[in-house]
């Protein structure tokens, strides 16, 4: 139990807290219209979601072992994608050039009827790979990237409180920028512990429930 806390050793981690410090603090000095529905930070949340996603396919492809899990994050990682860009509404502008209301979008009366069977099928995969079942395993099993691990709780704790009743008032105005800034700390530091593990072998010894 005891190597599985200790510090696994990586320039990634360094790499994780730097862009985390960095995205806080862009917050209060970049301009508030990146963090718009369809500003900077929207799209970069979802390209760091693929990068995330992508690893986990590759993962998926490497790792024939424990590969079941790894496709059903990547799935997921593909439906939140789909959620940060409003399932493609946010390429879609008025006349004044803003995203179009759900309501005034040509697919709107009918995107959760699509998107609906997609988010199913993902979980009947989950179910049926025994992807809960997995997961703890992973967890009894696997290393543990203690201050990668810490830093993902700490900006989802962030993104919580950023939209929370909790906001101090002083800084209401820069609660949507401090929200964003943390989501993107946090996908992109899921991408990395992904990586990390994929390129340090450290799930080789672990295998699937079936």
């Amino acid at each position: 139990m005891k190597n599985r806390f200790t510090f696994i050793k990586s320039k990634m981690t360094l790499l994780n807290y730097a862009i985390a410090i960095t995205a806080m603090t862009s917050a209060f000095f970049l301009p508030l219209s990146f963090y718009d529905e369809n500003g900077i930070f929207e799209f970069l949340e979802a390209f760091t979601l693929l990068i995330a996603a992508i690893f986990c396919f590759v993962e998926y492809r490497k790792n024939r072992n424990f590969s079941s899990f790894f496709l059903t994050i990547g799935l997921l990682m593909l439906i939140f994608i789909g959620r940060e860009l409003s399932w493609g509404r946010t390429f879609f502008h008025n006349e004044l050039g803003e995203v179009v209301k759900r309501r005034d979008w040509i697919f709107g009366p009918y995107i959760y009827y699509i998107v609906g069977p997609m988010i199913l099928a993902v979980v009947v995969h989950a179910y049926k790979t025994k992807f809960v079942q997995n997961s703890l395993r992973l967890l009894a099993q696997a290393p543990i990237m203690v201050f990668d691990f810490l830093l993902v709780i700490l900006m989802i704790s962030v993104s919580t409180w950023a939209e929370s009743d909790l906001f101090p008032a002083c800084l209401a105005h820069w609660h949507f920028a401090i929200e964003e800034s943390a989501e993107v700390a946090l996908y992109l530091a899921v991408a990395i512990i992904i990586s990390s593990y994929s390129r340090k072998n450290l799930l080789e010894k672990i295998e699937d429930i079936k």
